[in-house]
């Protein structure tokens, strides 16, 4: 049986460095990286990297997401396992 890890959540949103900044300032994480992402977006990882790999992501396409029902500012969630094919076989 595969073993694996939450590696990170990604959320879309309108501002990313006020929701990054909310994170940042209410959980006490840094930045760990920022840059261009799909669609000519951007990208902000923000977590605590002493603790693991595990990281919130936020991503902006620069539209107005403002609105949206409960849960669909997510994206992705981005799963870590030791063994693909045995976790694709599950």
């Amino acid at each position: 049986m595969p073993h694996g890890v939450l590696e990170h959540v990604n959320l879309t949103v309108s501002d990313i460095d006020q929701s990054a900044n909310f994170f940042a300032k209410l959980m006490g994480w840094r930045e760990r990286w920022r840059g261009e992402a799909m669609n000519g977006g951007e990208t902000i990882h923000l977590g605590e990297p002493e603790l693991g790999k595990t990281y919130l992501a936020f991503y902006t396409d620069w539209k107005m997401h403002e609105g949206q029902e409960k849960g669909h500012p997510m994206n992705h969630i981005g799963l870590s396992v030791d063994d693909v094919e045995a976790a694709e076989k599950s």
